[in-house]
């Protein structure tokens, strides 16, 4: 799912130009906000896109959380966790 990735592309680019990172439960609800408003007029987006961002997140390894806190970016294995987290929450669609 590109909407989280994208996300973190603008958090990224925000940081930078303002030196603060966002906590992570900021870009949690950020991402969550983005994808309900993506998936607008599904019965169950609010949910499913819930699910998918905890999940999401959940699956980050030690190495992706470091990577985040300080860039702001995704690492490769945050972007293969992304399916897998769509795929547990595929229930709520």
């Amino acid at each position: 799912m590109r909407l989280v990735l994208s996300a973190c592309c603008v958090l990224a680019m925000s940081t930078a130009a303002s030196a603060q990172l966002f906590s992570l439960e900021q870009m949690m609800q950020m991402a969550v906000t983005q994808c309900v408003s993506e998936r607008s007029g599904e019965p169950h987006a609010q949910s499913y896109c819930a699910c998918w961002v905890s999940r999401w997140v959940g699956l980050w390894d030690a190495n992706d959380r470091i990577v985040w806190s300080q860039t702001g970016s995704a690492t490769p294995h945050m972007r293969q966790m992304e399916q897998v987290a769509a795929e547990l929450c595929a229930t709520l669609r």
